[in-house]
Parts: structure tokens; C-alpha cells; sequence
């Protein structure tokens, strides 16, 4: 993260590495070629999780999808090792089971592929077979058929998975699954207030496993306002509720333009809430995140109970602004140094770095610090050249570095370094 005053902030320069690519050809039945198939390059060094192949496109190349001669290439990709994943993307290829090269259905047993910057890793293929489909019926606790369910699968490994939504008559189907156990949740795709349903289930492909149904029951809701510590409402802003009891599913939402928001589908029982988490995807830069009344962690946060059928209100939160540190750099003869890159690094590496760039004053302020304890580092590199890097206070390593530790809505002053010639 760069903090950036009002003004120019120059120095934030780059060298971009050739990247390297990965190519190849998908066919179906008959070896003919399969057009609208993503195929998905996934570092090794990710979680092996399914969660990692949906933020694949953010923050480097997303999948490529097979042309009408079913060839495909990745590119721009660092130099390293991946997991390729090739995945049905259209209807026309449902019917279709993702693979892990080379037809493995698990990432831990996926054929490593080696990228180099620069060249392309071609004869990267797969062959894809017809899967199995798993099927139901979703009914209410009155056993009326539920409509607009959404329904997913996901195999025991989180490698591979699917998903749909039921019909009319709360009947669904979901195709294209390769042969293995699977994970079958039933959650409300709207805002029902149905409490989400897990089942099992077991897939040999090519053929059908009928059968997989659930009954859905009401549940309970949570509800309350989130606002910032001038009075305003704090629009979204991510809400959490985590039952005590581990096993039963998390409740999700997010704040409205007014500030408020509302869970629903919770089971009855104990939660902890939290606001504003600094990992959602929607989270609301520069806040300090909290645990509900006002806590620092889980451990201490206060106990909210639901009751099926009813409404828990006023879960609210008042969020403060991150923390900053600010100061000013030097050089030989207290001569101001503009141009030097100033990092903060969190001590519990929970968040990003954050660095500023020094002005024609030499000053510098690192803002949207999370609530934690820091190192500071002064380093050429962000217009100024020829200084030697060091630590806060005058400490050569990281190691020896004096710590720094920010609360919410708190300010450091005069966090100031002389920088020697390198």
C-alpha cells in the first residue's frame, strides 16, 4: 500500500520482469477439440484451495478459455512453478469434469508445470471426460418446494467444484463432476432466512447420483449499524458472526449506504461478531476492525444470542480510523531528503506493508495503519539514490529495528531517521 498525500507522489517506479506462459490444447470425446474451457494457472506456492482459484484473476492473469480448436495460453505469469486446472466455462461444456493436469481431480496430485521468464511451457493439455451429476430436491420444514437455493459441491480436497440453483419445483441438478466424495451445500441465493444445509455425497463418473435432498428450516437474524467515529454512517463495511459452536456456519453481510446491515439463516445459538475485516474484498480502507462490544480479539468479544424467529438488533459498532506515523528524513548536515521510501512493516504480518515517499521537506506520513506494532524502514529507491538503508531508531537490521506500536485513530509524531551516504 502507498500512502499518498494531497500532491505528486513520484518515485513509485517498477521493473517488470519478462513473464512466461503456459499453452496447450483441451478435447473432449473422440479427441475433438473442446472450445469455452477455462484453464487456470495457480501458483504452488497458494493455499491449495478452491477459494484461491476464485481470486486468481485478481492481482495477476486470469484463466485463458479455449478457442473453437480448443487451444488456450496463459501468459504474463512470473517465473515459478504452477497447478493448472482446466474447467468447464460455458453450457456448451457443463456436462464436462474439470481436471488438474494430468487428469488428477486433486491439486496435491496435479503434474507440477515449470514456467520460465520469457518462454512458453507448451503441451500443456488435458483430454476431458463426461462427469457425474449429482441431484435433489430442496423443501421447506412445511415440505414445499423451495425455488432460487443455490447449491454447490465441492469435492473433499476444495479442488474441484460446482454449483446451481433449484427450480420451481426445488429440483436441481449439477453436472460435470469427476469421480470422488463431495461436499453438498444448500444456502439461500437471496435473502431468505433459511438456515444453510450441508449433505455428502458420492460421485462416480459418468454416472448420476439422485437422491442428494435437504430440508431447510427458518432461522434467525442479526441486525444493527455501523457509523464512524464522527457520526456518519459507515457504508460497506463487512459484518461476521462466528457461532461458538465451530461446526455451525458463519453468518455474512455487509453495510447499506445508511450504515445498517442484517444477517439472516442463523442458526439459534451463541455468535462473536466482528466488523470491518481488513481480508473482505469489500472492506472499507483506512478503519480500524473490531470485535463486538468494542474489543481487540475474539477472545474478548462480547456474546450476541439468536433465537430462531427472531431478530438480535442493535449489534452496532463505531469504527475508528486506522492509526499513522508520521516524520521527517535527513541527510548529512540535517540536509532534507526527499525521494526515500519510508515502509512500515506489521510485526504480525497479518496485513500489507505500507510505504510513503519523503516531499521537498523531507517529511513523510504512512496513513491506513492497522491497529499493531510496527518497523519502520528508510531506504533509497523512490527518487533519492545513493543513501544507505537503516531501521528505526539508527538500527542497521530489521532484527534490531525499535518497535512501534499504533492504536486506532493514533498518530506517531516525529519518527525521524538521518540517513548516511551508501
Amino acid at each position: 500500500m502507498v500512502s499518498a498525500p494531497a500532491g505528486q507522489t513520484s518515485g513509485i517506479n517498477a521493473a517488470l520482469p519478462l513473464g512466461g506462459a503456459i499453452r496447450g490444447k483441451v478435447t473432449g470425446r473422440g479427441g475433438r477439440p473442446l472450445a469455452g474451457v477455462c484453464a487456470s494457472a495457480v501458483n504452488t506456492a497458494a493455499p491449495p484451495s478452491f477459494a484461491s482459484l476464485l481470486i486468481a484473476g485478481i492481482g495477476g492473469p486470469g484463466p485463458a478459455i479455449t478457442s473453437s480448436r480448443g487451444i488456450y495460453q496463459v501468459s504474463g505469469l512470473p517465473a515459478g512453478r504452477y497447478h493448472v486446472l482446466f474447467s468447464p466455462c460455458y453450457d456448451g461444456t457443463q456436462r464436462y469434469a474439470g481436471q488438474w493436469f494430468r487428469d488428477k481431480v486433486s491439486v496435491n496430485a496435479a503434474t507440477v508445470v515449470r514456467v520460465r521468464a520469457g518462454r512458453t511451457s507448451a503441451g500443456i493439455g488435458a483430454r476431458l471426460t463426461i462427469g457425474g451429476t449429482i441431484s435433489g430436491r430442496v423443501v421447506s420444514a412445511a415440505r414445499k418446494p423451495l425455488r432460487n437455493i443455490c447449491v454447490s459441491a465441492a469435492s473433499s480436497s476444495a479442488s474441484l467444484a460446482a454449483g446451481t440453483a433449484t427450480g420451481r419445483r426445488g429440483t436441481y441438478t449439477i453436472q460435470g463432476l469427476a469421480s470422488g466424495r463431495y461436499t453438498v451445500e444448500f444456502s439461500p441465493c437471496l435473502n431468505e432466512n433459511l438456515i444453510t444445509v450441508v449433505a455428502r455425497a458420492r460421485v462416480t463418473a459418468p454416472h448420476a447420483t439422485a437422491g442428494v435432498n435437504a430440508t431447510m428450516r427458518g432461522g434467525g437474524s442479526m441486525a444493527g449499524a455501523v457509523t464512524l467515529s464522527s457520526g456518519q454512517p459507515a457504508s460497506g463495511v463487512c459484518v461476521e458472526a462466528y457461532h461458538k459452536n465451530a461446526a455451525a456456519p458463519a453468518g455474512f453481510g455487509s453495510t447499506g449506504i445508511d450504515g445498517s446491515y442484517q444477517m439472516t439463516g442463523l442458526s439459534a445459538g451463541t455468535y462473536q461478531v466482528y466488523f470491518g475485516d481488513p481480508q473482505c474484498l469489500i472492506a472499507s480502507v483506512g478503519l480500524a476492525p473490531q470485535w463486538y462490544d468494542n474489543q481487540a480479539t475474539q477472545a474478548t468479544a462480547n456474546s450476541v444470542r439468536v433465537t430462531v424467529g427472531g431478530t438480535t438488533g442493535s449489534i452496532d459498532a463505531v469504527l475508528q480510523p486506522d492509526g499513522q506515523i508520521t516524520g521527517t528524513v535527513s541527510g548529512p548536515s540535517a540536509t532534507p531528503l526527499s525521494g526515500i521510501c519510508v515502509t512500515a512493516f506489521p510485526r504480525s504480518g497479518g496485513s500489507p506493508p505500507v510505504v510513503a515517499v519523503t516531499g521537498t521537506s523531507g517529511g513523510y506520513t504512512l496513513t491506513d495503519l492497522l491497529p499493531g506494532s510496527y518497523k519502520v524502514r528508510f531506504s533509497a529507491g523512490c527518487g533519492a539514490t545513493g543513501y544507505a538503508t537503516q531501521w528505526y531508531q539508527d538500527a542497521a537490521s530489521r532484527k534490531s529495528a525499535k518497535v512501534i506500536r499504533i492504536a486506532a485513530d493514533q498518530t506517531r509524531f516525529a519518527v525521524d531517521a538521518t540517513l548516511s551516504k551508501g
